[in-house]
């Protein structure tokens, strides 16, 4: 537990469930990137396709490794209409 006042640190806020919540560019990195595309088989560390896209599919995947949350997906999902595990999400921060 904190003093009235003081910041929590990320290890606290994530005992405690407090995270903040990351962008795009985070999730990009921290969960999509660290894992294979099932869909287009992609490597670990590397795009779907160029520049900066990843499959939705990569997303989906970091959930059920849990790198990433479903309450995250809005953030990955900001701004498409209409998608499937084929969608491209482009990380706009490169």
């Amino acid at each position: 537990m904190s003093a009235p006042g003081r910041q929590l640190t990320e290890l606290e806020r994530a005992r405690t469930g407090q995270l903040r919540p990351r962008t795009l560019h985070a999730l990009c990195e921290q969960a999509a990137r660290l894992i294979p595309c099932t869909y287009c088989g992609a490597r670990p560390g590397s795009v779907c396709t160029s520049p900066d896209g990843y499959h939705l599919r990569r997303f989906v995947g970091a959930i059920g490794r849990g790198l990433m949350t479903v309450g995250e997906l809005p953030t990955v999902l900001a701004g498409v209409d209409v998608f499937t595990l084929a969608t491209v999400i482009r990380d706009g921060a490169r």
